[in-house]
Order: C-alpha cells, then structure tokens, then sequence
C-alpha cells in the first residue's frame, strides 16, 4: 500500500498525538551493522516499539515508500548511500518524522552537517540507553 504525503503525514501525527496510549510506536533503524541493528531491536522492543529494519540507505528508503514510522534511526557512515544523502532524500519526499542521527562521528562539524541535513537530534556511539530513550520521548511529545 502505498500513502501520499500528506496520508502519511496524517497517519504520523495521529500516532503522535496517542503517544504512550495502546497504539505501538514504529521505528525505523537504519544502519550497516547487522549486529548493531539486532542490538536496537532488543533494546526498542523491550520498550514496547515496533521495530523495523533496513540494512543500507535504499533499503530505508524503499520501506517508507510502504510504510511510515514514528521515528527514524540513522547511521551515518555506510557503504553505498551515506546516511547524510539518505537523509536528504527522505526529507526532499516531504517527510517530517522525527530522524535521530547514530554515529560515531561526533565530532562539531559532523554534528552541524547532520542537524543541516535534516536531523532532529544527533547522538555518538556508543549508544547510551538513557539518553536514546529520552530523545526518542521528546521528539515524538514535541510532534
């Protein structure tokens, strides 16, 4: 099935507003690493998410045409289609949900360029748990 734009943009704010109600919350993690991608789904599942994978920027990009999460989790260095592209182009589709940028590359002018590209938040690797969760429950109360 396959929403417009403005159909996914009424779908996301729905869901935004009935946060932390019965509905489950979706997210989209997007990274390279197999084993680190394993490692969010156990940590997002325990929390009661619905969880959705992609192993590359196309791949992401293919399952929002599909679906639409309520957050998305970004790596930034992967083969192919960078993280910062991949950003670029889900945010020249027209979509707003919230993208949390996961990387190693922490350094200011990284961060700048993330938060340019279309980011709402950039956190370094390694992940720590509570400040995940805390910018996952900020940026989807703020939407």
């Amino acid at each position: 099935m396959t929403f417009s734009v403005s159909e996914k943009q009424s779908i996301y704010a729905v869901r935004a507003s009935l946060f932390r109600g019965t509905v489950v919350l979706r997210v989209l993690c997007v990274d390279d690493d197999p084993g680190f991608l394993e490692m969010l789904k156990t940590l997002l599942k325990k929390r009661g998410y619905d969880v959705l994978l992609a192993g590359s920027g196309m791949e992401a990009l293919s399952l929002l045409e599909e679906t639409l999460p309520d957050v998305i989790l970004l790596d930034i260095m992967m083969p192919g289609m960078d993280g910062w592209e991949t950003l670029r182009r889900i945010r020249e589709r027209g979509c707003r949900v919230p993208v949390i940028v996961l990387t190693v590359l922490y350094e200011p002018e990284y961060r700048e360029k993330s938060l340019a590209a279309g980011a709402d938040a950039v956190i370094p690797k390694p992940v720590e748990r509570a400040i995940l969760f805390k910018t996952i429950e900020c940026l989807l109360n703020d939407a």
